[in-house]
């Protein structure tokens, strides 16, 4: 009795043993094919870096501007001017950039007299840059 029980216990253990490398062996598999070929990817990443080094320039360019805009809103004109002077060194030759830098500094002398200097300076800067800007013109009265 003893010995029929061992062996029923030896079978069970050896058909449990099996069940599992049915099971374990194909699921291995099938995870090393789906994760562990990346070959092809390996290939692909330095185009794919270059278009997302452009992709995070514009994606900060437009963040600066649209935070810039958000400070001037809300009257914090140096922080806008901050932010807006951040988006020029990724950006030096946006005529938007330019202009809302001009705006800030007009503010910053119109309500809190500050900046002086350095927005005329912008400003004769920008002029020689974009001499068919008319817009700039208006920031004339301030300084």
């Amino acid at each position: 009795m003893r010995i029929k029980l061992s062996n029923e216990k030896k079978a069970s253990f050896r058909l449990s043993i099996l069940l599992f490398l049915l099971i374990s062996i194909p699921a291995i598999g099938f995870t090393y094919y789906l994760f562990g070929n990346n070959k092809s990817i390996v290939y692909n990443q330095p185009n794919e870096k270059r278009e997302s080094f452009q992709d995070s320039i514009s994606k900060k360019f437009i963040f600066y501007i649209e935070d810039g805009d958000e400070w001037l809103n809300q009257g914090k004109f140096e922080n806008a001017l901050f932010q807006y002077k951040k988006a020029l060194e990724l950006d030096t030759n946006n005529f938007s950039t330019h202009y809302r830098i001009c705006l800030a500094y007009s503010y910053l002398y119109r309500y809190d007299n500050l900046f002086c200097q350095e927005g005329k300076t912008h400003l004769e800067e920008t002029l020689q840059k974009f001499p068919n800007e008319s817009k700039l013109n208006d920031f004339k009265i301030f300084y």
